[in-house]
């Protein structure tokens, strides 16, 4: 059997691009650390783009320019309708239209290497990262705690730490290996309405990791504070039953 190997040379533009991170350190460089507290950008129009868009596909004779304009000077009430609408026979597995995907969430947050795990499974989120960085320190699971063992694994994420400046600073590319599944760094998602159902109900739910399900929790509350339409039926599966007596009630 002959295979074919159809790149034998590494491609730059799809390498790292040590150019571009020397720009943006001479850029860059001398600005002071931002807070890493965690940033959701919620489409400010996200409930009316929605709903827009299943006007837009129950109203064919209408663009979706004018069933915007229709959707925003339309009254709430009017606007829940059509929701509720939608979602009446959305089981706790299933996502909602593809209509939702008409609206966007942007977040960035500072998170440990065992949060990345779950967060990169969801692959239809777009992810941007940074690399692994020690000055966030080290994020300390609950159970290390509840053992008494805070002490010690501190201690391990220090000594973890130390021994990848030196690898770094003599220039070794396998320097972040040596970091903690604790040790923590930067991600930058978008993720449109209907990827946030998904998110939400695998991330919200009780047996998700502790750490995504924080960020789970903070998404979704801020995404459900500007826009409580489009977010009618979200939550964690767990969950599912419970919101939608409430809905439907």
């Amino acid at each position: 059997m002959r295979h074919l190997i159809k790149y034998t040379q590494a491609d730059p533009h799809h390498s790292r691009n040590v150019q571009l991170e020397k720009t943006v350190q001479e850029m860059f460089g001398h600005l002071p650390d931002l807070p890493t507290e965690t940033f959701v950008h919620v489409d400010p129009d996200m409930d009316n783009k929605v709903i827009a868009a299943l006007v837009f596909s129950n109203q064919l004779s209408l663009p979706y320019e004018a069933c915007l304009e229709f959707v925003k000077r339309a009254k709430h009430e009017d606007k829940l309708r059509i929701v509720k609408d939608t979602l009446e026979h959305m089981k706790g597995y299933q996502r909602p239209p593809r209509e939702f995907e008409m609206a966007s969430v942007d977040v960035s947050a500072v998170i440990s290497a065992s949060c990345y795990a779950q967060l990169k499974r969801h692959r239809m989120l777009t992810i941007v990262r940074q690399p692994y960085n020690p000055k966030f320190g080290v994020t300390i699971p609950r159970t290390v705690e509840e053992v008494g063992l805070e002490g010690e694994y501190r201690a391990l994420g220090e000594e973890s730490s130390s021994r990848f400046e030196e690898l770094q600073s003599e220039g070794n590319s396998d320097a972040p290996y040596v970091l903690t599944n604790g040790h923590q760094g930067g991600v930058l998602v978008k993720m449109n309405a209907r990827e946030l159902y998904h998110f939400s109900r695998l991330r919200q739910d009780t047996h998700a990791q502790w750490q995504i399900r924080e960020l789970a929790d903070k998404v979704v509350e801020k995404v459900k504070e500007k826009a409580p339409l489009t977010t009618l039926l979200i939550g964690g599966k767990d969950k599912f039953d419970e919101v939608r007596r409430e809905v439907y009630s």
